[in-house]
């Protein structure tokens, strides 16, 4: 604990968070649930972020770096601008190579680092050089933020073998921390049927920031500005918030679902569905191509300011699969805007249906078809799920996350 006394000065806790990514360069979950972390260090702490570096890359995150704050970066094969270009190769054995390689100097790293406690930002492949660090000197402390099911990504790939790989190394480096978080309920539920105990440590909210009314959408975009013309005129504008990436995201479902309600819907004659969050939008505009719904899917890539969209939605749609708590969820429930999405543990556990949103059976299209044509025509249930998803979205806001954080960090 911080000792604080009249003659003596204070004796600051040195954290180290451990990021396997470009950040502050590189926008993702983890990287913005590190980010707002940042954003007020309790008295007591110094922190250091362990990143890689990206050659002439400028930062997503504004980090306040201070006397208080401060950043060590690694120079691996991910800091080259031809990287991507390199990791098309087959079995994405250079992904493997630079993440072997980026294991070692993460080792090297913390084990001349003088923090006393190390925080992994995700278990496989970031806690390997903490255990490892740890194992060389004693008197550190490994805290894992689980944040989501390891390998995931490879099972939506179908490729079981490398995540059956990754979850037998999570297990196995898990039990050598001291603290495991978990990011969400579900998450916890998942690490507990591996023999694995936690805390749920989930991700939060600017509460303030959105769930203000923005009456005035000042952002200089013709787009937006057109798709707000054509609200007034009666068209509703659904969102979707996350990364162009994978069938874990979730997209090709909403595309599906677009043309599902282009030829169903009771309720919609004109729509559009907004799709917020970076990558290629090329195959999945290809894919709305095909379903004849191209006109109703827009892409507007990333943006930093979320809020000023959701406030202009009628409805979030969240179709997106994973674990832990959905920031994206959070931030649309403190928006104030009904959601809709699928019954399943990853939404059900800050959801409940018909209070704070509506939740369809999984797979269901036609359902949630009808479910869009119930909140767009029944104002009394557009009011009440709103306003009590917002007022849930408060226990998020990310100073009682950062609260409930720093009182675990201090009790390792």
């Amino acid at each position: 604990m911080t000792a604080k006394t009249h003659n003596n000065p204070v004796i600051e806790k040195k954290l180290i968070f451990v990021i396997n990514s470009t950040f502050p360069s590189y926008s993702g979950g983890i990287e913005n649930w590190l980010y707002n972390i940042l954003k007020s260090i309790p008295e007591g702490y110094t922190v250091r972020i362990l990143s890689i570096k990206k050659t002439n890359a400028q930062p997503f995150y504004d980090i306040p770096l201070n006397s208080k704050i401060s950043v060590k970066q690694i120079v691996t094969l991910r800091s080259k601008k031809y990287y991507e270009l390199l990791n098309k190769f087959p079995f994405r054995l250079i992904m493997f190579v630079e993440q072997i390689y980026w294991i070692i100097k993460a080792t090297y790293k913390l084990v001349l680092d003088d923090s006393e406690i190390i925080v992994a930002l995700h278990s496989i492949p970031t806690i390997i050089p903490c255990i490892i660090a740890k194992g060389m000197n004693r008197n550190k402390k490994v805290i894992c933020s689980v944040r989501g099911v390891v390998g995931d990504d490879y099972l939506s790939m179908s490729k079981y073998f490398l995540a059956k790989i990754y979850m037998i190394l999570e297990k196995f480096f898990l039990t050598k921390a001291d603290k495991v978080l978990a990011n969400g309920w579900d998450t916890k539920k998942y690490l507990l049927n591996i023999g694995i105990d936690s805390t749920v440590s989930p991700n939060g909210v600017d509460y303030k920031k959105f769930s203000k009314n923005y009456s005035v959408f000042n952002e200089n975009s013709n787009h937006i500005r057109m798709l707000i013309e054509k609200q007034k005129g009666g068209a509703k504008l659904l969102v979707h918030v996350a990364t162009l990436r994978g069938k874990i995201k979730g997209i090709e479902d909403v595309i599906y679902l677009a043309s599902r309600i282009k030829k169903e819907s009771q309720y919609l004659n004109e729509f559009y569905i907004l799709f917020v969050g970076k990558g290629n939008s090329r195959p999945y505009k290809q894919i709305a191509e095909k379903l004849g719904v191209l006109n109703q899917c827009i892409f507007l890539g990333e943006i930093k300011k979320v809020e000023r969209i959701l406030h202009i939605s009628d409805i979030v749609v969240c179709l997106f699969r994973g674990g832990g708590t959905s920031q994206a969820v959070i931030e649309s429930m403190a928006a104030g805007k009904p959601i809709i999405t699928w019954d399943t543990l990853f939404y059900s556990q800050i959801i409940q249906n018909n209070i704070h949103g509506l939740l369809i059976e999984k797979n269901n299209f036609s359902d949630m078809v009808k479910a869009i044509d119930k909140i767009l025509s029944n104002h009394s249930l557009t009011h009440k799920l709103s306003k009590n998803a917002q007022k849930k979205a408060e226990w998020f806001d990310w100073t009682q996350v950062r609260k409930r954080l720093f009182n675990e960090i201090n009790h390792v």
